[in-house]
């Protein structure tokens, strides 16, 4: 058996070797964050609750990849069986009044993505399907109450973990160079019978992990894809770059709402959070809200009442801490940019975190207790939210969250059948770090922007432009004067600067001996280029302008504005672009076209850039 394994390593070690030297160009690591919602087929069926996962993967090449995660987890219920007696020979279903069991799982996979054998491995593709194979260990920290009103309640996670195997579908698709949503399906097989708490009816603890999520792909560029996407190295979404800012921070206030049968009051709550900008379309918020719950409702003076039931609970206050993670999606950017600037933005979102509160109750004969909950209960939260433009620095925001509670607690009556859930509607202001007028938040992205000086395609202060282009003599052109002409004004032609590919056409005199009569020479107006829209024609190109697909006309007047100031103008469009540019050339010749650079810059416009289009 040792002899096997030493070879299997051996022949791993040497097949990673051998494809790191095969695709250095492509970045190999990404790290994962998902949410997953499992389907538990356990004896006593969890309620609706989440996984919190985060993973970290190498991929080999654009089919295989190895990955390792980490996930934390709850499982609960309360079954609704009546009082009674505990069997003696096990804990079976019948036997369980509530379960809360936490786990801790460390996880390794196999990933196979098989886009290539359904013809998806192509520069447009954004969907990669895969299936996995995974095993881990779980770690598990116990508690049940059973019938008979006794609890088995574990103070710590357990050192002897159980073992789980995995095998799962998922698909990727890609947002940007940076970014890839990821969602899956994985059907997780356990040994044990313990993560329900119902260990007698000899059933082993499955369940399906549906999640979805993120993947950062650490170092990935357009042309420096992910190993996965090595296929769409070849961008064809060439538009031009544009120097947006990533970073706010928001300030909110307002009303939450507790879904709770003792009855509610209004009360406050506030929130700060960060966020960061992947693009136009996705975000991720990290955010913290403090406030208070309170409510109260008419009780009577029990006598024999449990004193966990809402109805023997005069009034509660609840103070609240709430940590969560945020992914917000720019509804009004997920498919185009508009023409120009909106006032609007309306964002889905979607996250998870935890709750840490104190809750106070006074009770029907106006005795009073304190619950303190510092453990975390976990949350999930659905929102959605609008943003207007107020300034290129400032946003206003308005909004509502919709969270999923884990709990019973947060009223102080945990003793009955509902989980208590919160809405929190709020308003505020965003903070967009470094913006100014001219630079934007990425969120408010649109055609017409003002595209930066800093563009990836060349460093513009870096190009050796040639700073006085070369002076030449050019023949003297005459033309033939009238027959009875008698004088002629002859003067020494001066030199004149010309492009490199404009030549003044020479003029023969004329055969009868009349004396010439000199023309001050006059540059030769420059001839109109085609009129139809192509990609451009050579490498080198000068773009003094760009329009969006709408505003072809807009471009071919700006493009004859420039042609009556002796350029040789037109406008193209590169495949894939979403875009019109106005070029003052487009050739092969690099020095020609560092010299129309050069001109473009003065007489045009000084942010006039290069741009390198490489034919297919």
């Amino acid at each position: 058996m040792f002899k096997i394994l030493k070879k299997l390593t051996l022949s791993f070690l040497c097949y990673s070797i051998l494809f790191n030297a095969s695709a250095q160009k492509n970045v190999k690591w990404s790290a994962d964050l998902s949410l997953g919602i499992p389907v538990t087929f356990f004896s006593i069926n969890s309620d609706l609750t989440g996984i919190y996962q985060a993973g970290l993967r190498y991929s080999f090449n654009k089919n295989w990849s190895v990955s390792g995660r980490f996930a934390s987890k709850a499982f609960f219920a309360k079954t609704g069986n009546a009082s009674g007696v505990v069997s003696t020979d096990g804990i079976y279903a019948k036997d369980v009044a509530s379960y809360r069991n936490a786990f801790y799982d460390f996880n390794g996979y196999i990933q196979y993505n098989f886009g290539g054998l359904l013809g998806l491995n192509k520069p447009t593709t954004k969907f990669s399907p895969f299936v996995t194979l995974g095993a881990g260990l779980q770690f598990w920290k116990l508690k049940t109450n059973f019938i008979d009103g006794t609890e088995v309640a574990m103070t710590e996670f357990g050192d002897k973990p159980m073992r789980n195997y995995q095998l799962g579908l998922g698909i990727r698709y890609y947002l940007n160079p940076s970014i890839d949503f990821v969602f899956s399906s994985e059907f997780n097989y356990f040994e044990t019978y313990w993560m329900d708490g119902a260990y007698a009816d000899k059933k082993l603890d499955h369940y399906l992990n549906n999640s979805f999520g993120i993947s950062y792909k650490i170092g990935a560029k357009s042309d420096k894809n992910l190993a996965d996407w090595e296929f769409r190295n070849t961008d064809l979404e060439d538009a031009p770059k544009k120097d947006y800012a990533r970073w706010s921070a928001d300030l909110n206030l307002g009303l939450p709402i507790m879904f709770t049968p003792i009855g509610y009051s209004p009360t406050l709550m506030g929130g700060l959070a960060g966020r960061y900008s992947f693009s136009n379309f996705f975000s991720l918020q990290g955010a913290y809200h403090y406030g208070q719950f309170s409510g109260s409702h008419d009780v009577a003076n029990p006598s024999n009442g449990n004193i966990l039931d809402a109805s023997n609970i005069k009034e509660f206050s609840n103070s609240m801490n709430q940590l969560s993670v945020r992914a917000m999606f720019n509804l009004r950017r997920y498919n185009s940019e508009p023409e120009v600037l909106n006032k609007w933005n309306y964002y889905a979102i979607v996250g998870g975190g935890y709750l840490f509160y104190t809750v106070n109750k006074t009770y029907a004969d106006n005795s009073t207790s304190e619950v303190n909950y510092n453990n975390g209960t976990q949350t999930i939260v659905i929102g959605a939210q609008a943003r207007k433009h107020i300034t290129s620095t400032w946003d206003f925001l308005a909004g509502v969250d919709f969270n999923y509670n884990q709990s019973k607690w947060l009223d102080g009556a945990p003793n009955k059948d509902n989980l208590i859930h919160h809405m929190y509607i709020n308003a505020g202001i965003s903070y967009k770090f470094n913006t100014s007028n001219n630079r934007e938040l990425i969120d408010w992205s649109y055609s017409s922007y003002n595209y930066s000086k800093k563009t990836n395609d060349i460093d513009i202060e870096k190009i050796p432009v040639i700073e006085k282009p070369a002076v030449v003599d050019v023949p003297k052109v005459i033309e033939q004067a009238p027959i009875d002409t008698v004088k002629a004004v002859i003067e020494t032609p001066k030199p004149i600067v010309v492009q490199p590919e404009i030549i003044a056409p020479p003029v023969e005199v004329p055969v009868n001996k009349v004396e010439p009569k000199e023309v001050t020479p006059v540059e030769p107006i420059l001839a109109e280029n085609k009129e139809t829209v192509t990609e451009p024609d050579g490498n080198y190109n000068v773009v003094v302008a760009c329009y969006g697909l709408k505003h072809l006309d807009l471009a071919m007047k700006f493009r004859d504005t420039i042609r009556k100031k002796g350029f040789k103008s037109n406008v193209y469009r590169s495949i894939g672009s979403k875009y019109y540019r106005v070029m003052t050339t487009s050739t092969d010749d690099k020095a020609s076209a560092l010299q129309i650079l050069k001109k473009s810059k003065s007489q045009i416009d000084s942010e006039s850039w290069f741009y390198l289009y490489n034919k297919q």
